[in-house]
């Protein structure tokens, strides 16, 4: 899974800005919905802060607050406060 003698950012092919953003996760045919917050970004995956992960489906929608579109995410990483994901093509 992961190897614990490198960081996060070692063990990543691309460099991921901060950001402080908005986002709702929509699951369950979007009758389900969580909100969160983007603490950083990559064209390839985020990571997202919420009270409690233990609701948030291995695969959902994202909508990120400022933009039109949404995007499919699965979870690659998770604890009790954050997730790690990667966007699906």
């Amino acid at each position: 899974m992961t190897d614990k003698g490198q960081s996060d950012e070692e063990r990543r092919a691309v460099h991921r800005a901060r950001v402080f953003k908005g986002a709702v996760l929509r699951f369950n045919r979007g009758y389900s919905a969580l909100d969160a917050v983007i603490r950083n970004q990559s064209e390839g995956g985020a990571q997202l802060s919420m009270g409690d992960t233990s609701g948030v489906p291995g695969q959902f929608q994202i909508h990120v607050s400022g933009d039109d579109a949404a995007r499919m995410a699965r979870v690659v990483w998770r604890n009790p406060a954050r997730i790690g994901i990667a966007f699906m093509a």
